[in-house]
């Protein structure tokens, strides 16, 4: 992807931010509808990092991940990246007015990956 295809998405993410998540008693389809695809939200993109980063620290430590572009990275540069990205949903997350379940699952699941990286020691490595 180009640095310009990022800024469009990235475009989108702080557009859907300023729109209040619609409650989960609208049902479920329309309520999942309403942080994915073109209604995708920073909640929603942290929490696909958050599992991401869990199945990579779940993989063999000699694992190599491979990017779409062809690029390698090592499984703790991989986690670091991940769990930089996740910051960063998170911090944007904060700068909105609203708080919903969507951002107190990202909130519960970046928890969990930090306490999980720092009961292995690899908080103060990432």
């Amino acid at each position: 992807s180009t640095v310009g295809d990022l800024g469009y998405v990235a475009r989108i993410l702080c557009q859907n931010a300023r729109v209040a998540l619609q409650e989960p008693d609208t049902g479920p389809r329309e309520w999942i509808e309403s942080f994915s695809g073109s209604n995708l939200r920073w909640e929603a993109l942290g929490i696909i990092l958050s599992s991401c980063c869990h199945g990579a620290l779940a993989s063999p430590e000699g694992d190599m991940f491979t990017y779409r572009c062809g690029g390698r990275r090592d499984k703790k540069k991989f986690v670091q990246e991940l769990k930089e990205s996740i910051s960063i949903c998170v911090t944007l997350c904060s700068h909105a007015d609203f708080v919903n379940p969507l951002m107190v699952t990202l909130l519960y699941n970046n928890c969990i990956l930090l306490s999980v990286l720092d009961s292995r020691g690899d908080a103060s490595k990432l």
